[in-house]
């Protein structure tokens, strides 16, 4: 200062004006001096003058700079003590509105010591850290040292404060700062923008070395709103910047800063506490809203020394408000624990957006040491972790792990897209961690109770054991389960995964699968499942061989077994069973397998399907056994494994129940074997808690016996019908043997005729027979009407038919003028329609056929024009038909073959007369007989149940003896009318086979058809010499209530 007096050991105060720069050579500061300049004071200061222009000063006796009015000042010295205060006075530099430059080699600091650029007022950082903005402002320092005090009473302090301004820039540059260890009580750094809309810079520059390490009361270092530090930008050497904070009531807040630097390394240290709950926000150790940089490593918790100074927690929160994207870019971090007792965590919380180039280093360094990175909190709401690293890396032999939180619940979940190796922990605190890559990493995984670990491949934790108290979610996994699990908690399969589980499973929380297929075991190493409840959803299935040591919720589909298995298997359940969906015991390949229920079991309207040789009492069968209750409605199903289908005395025990049974199973469909029905059936007696598969009506009417109404012999020709009265077994016959037999009753006489059905009356012939001529064509209809039992006597049987055939003669003439020999064809097309019902099961059954015949005819007639004589007519045609047999299922087959006739009978004139009104009246008798051959083959087959099936009637012989009277009714006065005729018909008709089926070796027949009476009327009439018609109706009858009644209609026409 070139105009600047000096004082020394005075005791007033000198003003000095200067409005340019001011600069000095010669040291400013002695002793008890004072200076004052308006654009720049220079003085110490003592109480009497503590208040300087208005502007109230924080220390009393201290070396004072203060810049103001926009003044340029620059100081140098060389000597070094020429610009510190061993005399133990503070020092205060403020820089408010102006720039102040001290050139030296250090600053070296002995006593309390206060930097101040810019603001309007001087500030000590408070807890509220409220301040007001000056104006432009720049304090530039050099070395800034602490050393020791030389007075005891005086300690040194730090304190710099940056305080921004709207109208321009203000900065703090110092080459270094540096306070170690033991020699000061408090330090302080606070860089405050002033607000974030600031667009002006507000900075604190270190060009070099930056080391705070411990004070003896508080450290801190605060950087705000929109300001900026930046530090070690002029070095030259892999320098490392320090600040380890080690009380616990330090600060390390950057918080809406611009940007916070350092170009080299950092080692960062603190002795704050993990929060209490994860989703608060520290005030004493945390980077939000900010971007943070280190040129190469970040390394928190620990030193390039190794050594925390006595730290036992570490603490550093990062964190960006929704909407902000601030980056914590580190060229490499590392958090680190260096000593037993030490517990370092690094918390990447909501928002914050982490990137670092080489993998992060989670250590432990000693036993006892913990090293944890934190990712997330529970106001956690992104998709993903915003950790950009190739890797985190788990070391040290002490505790190393990374820990999960955050706010999702339902189905989202915040996705982890880097691996962890190493040797370590993890662990997820709360909400939904989703793993989208595998991880490596030895050690254990621990899910707490409020925490759900998603997991998309197998063995995504390494080698690590699994400690599941919340839930584990496998999701869309395929393969073999080899994670050791344990726990209290879930652990659910969702997404269409496919797992086979083939060691017991340890831990005892619920088992859930959602949308899954759950494999346990073999049948030579069975699992147990030690799970507190299994819980299958309506998408999912579980299937194979153990032990469920829980209760089990089957909404899906639980199997016996599985497919790939022909071994016989069993499951058990060791508490409570609840089935709403489906149940399958074994593999539909074989009998013998148990579900055991040490519970009870309730039925919501679920499903069991049984697989059972449906034969007699002792028949092998799949098996329910519960040692406790039944309740609820259960529908069975039974797969026949081959069963032929037997009579049963108490029935096949499908079901058995320890306690109360209050259960409904309820059969679902009929159940049919052979030609006998199974129905499922309470025990009797006391044994009324069991359920059995019984093929017997013991307990309903029984019917009447078809073979012997007096003491009920045998039904059938095997005796497989039933004992009757003497007997404990009635069967119950399914109604399909009666449509199988209505069809081969069809079949065998749908197109069977006779001469008259053909050509109507003998007489009425072809008028130009005498000719050698045949000009005719012939058609008949026929329909009937047929109602019947079987052997069993339980089947109710009606059969219609209808068909319709047509021919002609192709050739007729006489070797002797008197006789005719006439030669024809025939076709035909029939429908046969079999209705059968069994009262004692309800199940009913329909067959049907569908026929064509085609032949030939031949008849010679003794008198070939006149009424009486002999005839014998023959006939050979060959069938086609298509059956079918419908009820719970369709079974369609065929049948073919020829069938021949030979008819011959004879008339005679009983009487003729002419009546008052001029009728001329003739009486004639035609004794008649007939042989039908049908050898008709009908195939035999196999149902879709198992029931083999052989239809019984070919080569049936049919004989018929009978006699027709016939009336024949002539108008004398029109000759040309040959008049009409009226007939009556008796017959006895054998046939030499019945007609039956053949079911499983049980043979079921029609009854009441070996011997028919038959009663037949009619009428006859030629119209005119071309055009003849016919029609009439029979009635038979036979034992067994057998009846039948049919119509025909035919015409012929000449010409």
């Amino acid at each position: 200062m070139n105009n600047m007096k000096v004082l020394h050991n005075g005791s007033g105060l000198d003003k000095l004006i200067k409005n340019s720069p001011l600069s000095a050579k010669a040291p400013f500061i002695r002793k008890h001096s004072a200076l004052a300049v308006a654009a720049c004071l220079i003085f110490p200061l003592n109480d009497a003058i503590a208040n300087i222009e208005g502007y109230n000063f924080p220390f009393s006796e201290a070396y004072l700079v203060f810049v103001d009015n926009e003044q340029d000042v620059t100081s140098n010295s060389n000597d070094p003590n020429d610009v510190s205060n061993r005399e133990n006075r503070p020092l205060f530099f403020w820089a408010k509105n102006g720039s102040y430059t001290l050139e030296t080699r250090a600053l070296t600091i002995y006593s309390p010591s206060y930097f101040q650029a810019g603001g309007e007022t001087t500030f000590t950082p408070l807890p509220t850290d409220s301040v007001q903005q000056g104006q432009t402002a720049s304090l530039s320092l050099p070395q800034i040292v602490l050393g020791q005090s030389y007075v005891s009473e005086r300690e040194p302090n730090l304190f710099i404060n940056v305080i921004g301004s709207g109208n321009g820039d203000v900065s703090f540059n110092a080459r270094t700062i540096s306070a170690y260890s033991g020699q000061t009580n408090y330090i302080s750094l606070y860089v405050d923008g002033g607000n974030l809309n600031n667009n002006n810079e507000t900075q604190l520059n270190v060009a070099s070395s930056f080391n705070i390490i411990d004070s003896n009361v508080q450290a801190s270092f605060v950087v705000k709103n929109s300001a900026s530090v930046s530090v070690g930008a002029g070095s030259t050497s892999n320098s490392t910047a320090q600040l380890n904070f080690s009380k616990e009531n330090d600060r390390f807040l950057i918080e809406n800063a611009r940007n916070v630097s350092f170009a080299e390394n950092l080692s960062f240290t603190n002795k704050v506490k993990n929060l209490a709950v994860m989703g608060e926000i520290s005030d004493q150790a945390l980077i939000r809203n900010s971007n943070f940089s280190v040129g190469k490593t970040f390394l928190f918790g620990g030193s390039e020394y190794g050594d925390v100074r006595g730290t036992d927690n570490a603490f550093l929160q990062i964190i960006n408000d929704e909407g902000v994207n601030a980056e914590f870019n580190v060229g490499s971090l590392v958090i680190q624990a260096p000593s037993a007792g030490n517990k370092t965590s690094l918390l990447v919380g909501h928002g914050a957006n982490v990137k670092t180039s080489s993998p992060v280093i989670v250590q432990a360094q000693k036993e006892g040491a913990t090293a944890q990175l934190l990712l997330g909190d529970t106001s956690s709401n992104e998709g993903f972790y915003n950790l950009n690293a190739p890797e985190v890396q788990l070391k040290g032999p002490g505790d190393a792990k990374v820990v999960f939180n955050n706010g999702h619940t339902g189905d989202s979940a915040q996705e982890l897209r880097i691996p962890i190796v190493g040797n370590g922990s993890v662990e997820i605190q709360s909400g939904r961690t989703l793993f989208t890559v595998p991880t490596g990493y030895d050690g254990q995984t621990l899910i707490a109770e409020q925490g759900t670990l998603i997991l998309p491949t197998l063995n995504s934790v390494g080698q690590s054991s699994i400690v599941d108290n919340g839930e584990l979610v496998y999701t869309g996994v395929k393969g073999t389960l080899q994670d050791k699990i344990s726990g209290t908690g879930a652990v659910s399969f969702d997404k269409n995964a496919n797992v086979t589980i083939q060691t017991d499973t340890e831990w005892t929380g619920p088992t859930n699968l959602r949308d899954a297929i759950v494999t346990l075991g073999t049948s030579e190493k069975p699992v147990l499942m030690n799970s507190s409840s299994v819980n299958i959803s309506s998408e999912s299935s579980l299937s194979g061989f153990g032990l469920i040591k829980g209760s089990l919720n089957n909404e899906g589909f639980l199997g016996i077994g599985n497919l790939d298995s022909t071994e016989t298997a069993e499951l058990r359940v060791g508490k409570d069973l609840n089935n709403s969906g489906q149940i399958v015991l074994g593999n539909g390949k074989s009998t013998g397998n148990k579900l055991i229920v040490a519970g009870n079991y309730s039925g919501d309207n679920g499903h069991i399907l049984f697989n059972t040789f449906l034969g007699g009492d002792n028949s092998l069968t799949d098996m329910l056994i519960v040692e406790g209750d039944t309740s609820g409605r259960t529908i069975v199903h039974v797969n026949n494994l081959g069963g032929p289908g037997e009579q049963t005395l108490n029935g096949i025990k499908l079901i058995d129940v320890s306690g109360k049974s209050d259960g409904n199973f309820v059969q679902s469909t009929r159940l049919a074997a052979g030609a006998y029905d199974y129905e499922l059936k309470r025990g009797k007696g006391s044994d009324s808690r069991n359920w059995y598969l019984i093929s017997d009506l013991t307990d309903k009417t029984k019917p009447d016996n078809p073979n012997n109404e007096d003491n009920g012999g045998n039904g059938g020709d095997n005796g497989n019908g039933g004992n009757g009265d003497d007997g404990k077994v009635i069967p119950i016959v399914r109604p399909e043997a009666g449509a199988y037999i209505g069809n081969e009753a069809v079949v065998h006489s749908l197109f069977t005729n006779r001469l008259q059905d053909r050509i109507g009356d003998l007489w009425f012939t072809d008028p130009h027979s005498d000719k050698n001529e045949t000009r005719n064509f012939w058609m008949r209809m026929q329909g009937g009407y047929t109602s019947w039992k079987e052997s069993s006597g339980q089947i109710k049987n009606r059969t219609l038919t209808a068909a319709t055939q047509l021919g002609t003669e192709l050739l007729s003439f006489s070797s002797n003028g008197t006789n005719r020999f006439q030669f024809g064809w025939m076709g035909g097309y029939g429908h046969g329609r079999t209705k059968s019902h069994n009262p004692y099961s309800g199940y009913r059954a329909i067959g049907s056929v569908d026929g064509l015949n085609f032949g030939v005819t031949g008849t010679w007639f003794q008198n070939g024009t006149g009424r009486e004589g002999a005839y014998v007519d023959t006939w050979l045609t060959y069938g086609w038909f298509k059956n079918r047999v419908k009820s719970s299922g369709v079974e369609s087959y065929h049948s073919k073959g020829l069938t021949g006739s030979l008819e011959t009978g004879y008339t005679l004139k009983v009487s003729e007369f002419d009546t008052s009104e001029g009728r001329q009246v003739g009486i004639y008798f035609q004794p008649q007989a007939q042989v039908i051959w049908s050898g008709i083959k009908t195939d035999n087959f196999t149902e879709s149940n198992g029931t083999r099936i052989e239809a019984v009637g070919k080569n049936n012989v049919t004989t018929r003896l009978g006699a027709r009277t016939i009336f024949h009714l002539k108008n004398q006065a029109n000759p040309k009318y040959e008049g009409a005729q009226v007939f009556i018909e008796g017959n006895w008709i054998h046939n030499t086979k019945d007609y039956g089926v053949t079911m499983n070796g049980v043979n079921l027949k029609q009854k009441g058809v070996r011997n028919l009476g038959e009663f037949k009327t009619g009428v006859d009439s030629r119209l005119n010499p071309n055009l003849h018609l016919w029609a009439n109706t029979a009635v038979r009858a036979g034992s067994y209530h057998y009846r039948d009644l049919s119509f025909m209609a035919g015409l012929k026409y000449s010409f």
